[in-house]
């Protein structure tokens, strides 16, 4: 099961958690990600992502996720990308003015 949980960038805490259960094949459905309130971006805490993490081998992807691996899915308002729903994903921090914060 995908995991959508808030993460400080750079902490020690890993919020990138596995995306299936032991003993089960790995859930494959596809995620939709959405931006339809403005641009997603690092500083306002676009989803994480581990690029390519459907093709390393099981035993690679446990424990915690290495943040030097993740990349940050960027969008424009309006604009949507799909991801595996196996990869591992995350929001990320939001950094920016309480101001810009999404409701």
């Amino acid at each position: 099961m995908s995991q959508h949980l808030e993460h400080l960038e750079g902490s020690g805490e890993s919020s990138l958690l596995a995306s299936s259960l032991p003993g089960f094949p790995p859930f494959i459905s596809p995620e939709l990600i959405r931006s339809d309130i403005q641009d997603a971006k690092f500083e306002n805490g676009a989803t994480q992502v581990i690029v390519s993490l459907h093709k390393w081998p099981e035993t690679a992807i446990r424990g915690t996720a290495n943040r030097s691996l993740c990349s940050t899915c960027e969008i424009s308002k309006d604009d949507a990308v799909f991801i595996i729903g196996s990869i591992w994903h995350g929001g990320g921090e939001n950094k920016t003015d309480p101001s810009e914060r999404r409701v």
